[in-house]
């Protein structure tokens, strides 16, 4: 089911429930969270999604309405703000030529091990149907993520700069004279912020703190799954090497870019468990209780 398609779904029902149960809940969310890449046609190597930490505060209200004595059904409005990391890892090899100051070819095969990660501020907002039943809680439905103040690092784990010279048969490897990467190799910046609608889903139980209390705690898997495909960026090389054009000065420039042109698209998964306390001050139930606790202390 498409996204708005559910949007639509959960304002039609919110539009037909007599709000007999207002809820309100605060928790937290705790897990991980990763993309799912997918590699460029265009390069050599692979790519795989790097686990993250996601922590979340969490606030909800929902409207219930009773279908049975056992069984409720609402909307639930949430939202969220915490911390959060995800990135990827993988190896690359680019291939490309350059000439020396003498004019002889040089084939260059720059080999790394790489790892690029996010870490961000994070904001969220949901619109979910939620069902209750005998204890069983769960809810389903779009939640919109905004990750703010995104840093991004990448480290280069390991790298090899094989420089073959074809008209002599010569390798030459990792050497100052023709490119040289010493690893660790790390670079970080501020990047762009980006956002995602996912689809929440989230399922568990629930306790009650007492006989009849309108009171609550419970504790729920949940995962949200969405994507985001945004425009690729033109390909660039991970490590390049400059040509060596000065015969005084023989060293060439190795720079390293970013790995974001070697995924053609991801996905995004987070996952984990949310502990909640919930209470209902607007319901029968909750008047009936507090009449009968303070009958008891005024016996």
């Amino acid at each position: 089911m498409k996204i708005r398609h559910l949007i639509i779904l959960l304002l039609l029902s919110s539009a037909n429930l007599s709000a007999q149960n207002s809820v309100f809940s605060a928790g937290v969310r705790l897990g991980g969270q990763t993309w799912l890449p997918t590699l460029n046609n265009e390069v050599d190597g692979s790519i795989k999604g790097s686990i993250g930490a996601h922590e979340m505060v969490d606030f909800r209200y929902a409207y219930y309405s009773k279908i049975n004595k056992h069984t409720s059904v609402g909307i639930m409005f949430g939202a969220g703000i915490g911390y959060g990391s995800c990135g990827v890892r993988g190896n690359n090899t680019d291939k490309f030529s350059n000439t020396d100051y003498s004019s002889n070819k040089i084939d260059y095969a720059a080999t790394t091990d790489f790892k690029q990660s996010e870490q961000f501020a994070n904001a969220d907002f949901s619109l979910l149907l939620a069902l209750r039943h005998n204890g069983f809680v769960a809810q389903i439905g779009p939640r919109l993520i905004l990750p703010f103040s995104v840093k991004r690092t990448l480290r280069i784990n390991d790298a090899s700069i094989d420089a073959y010279y074809k008209q002599y048969d010569v390798h030459v490897v990792n050497e100052i004279i023709t490119g040289k990467l010493e690893t660790p190799y790390d670079i970080t910046d501020k990047t762009q912020k980006w956002n995602v609608i996912t689809l929440a889903i989230e399922m568990g139980w629930e306790w009650k703190l007492g006989y009849r209390s309108p009171n609550s705690v419970g504790i729920q898997a949940y995962a949200n799954i969405g994507s985001r495909n945004e425009k690729t960026p033109a390909y660039s090389r991970l490590i390049n090497v400059s040509p060596i054009s000065n015969p005084s000065d023989p060293i060439p420039d190795v720079t390293v870019g970013w790995a974001d042109s070697l995924i053609s698209k991801r996905a995004y998964l987070d996952f984990g468990l949310r502990m909640y306390y919930a209470f209902s001050p607007n319901t029968s139930s909750s008047l009936k209780f507090f009449k009968r606790d303070r009958y008891r202390h005024r016996r």
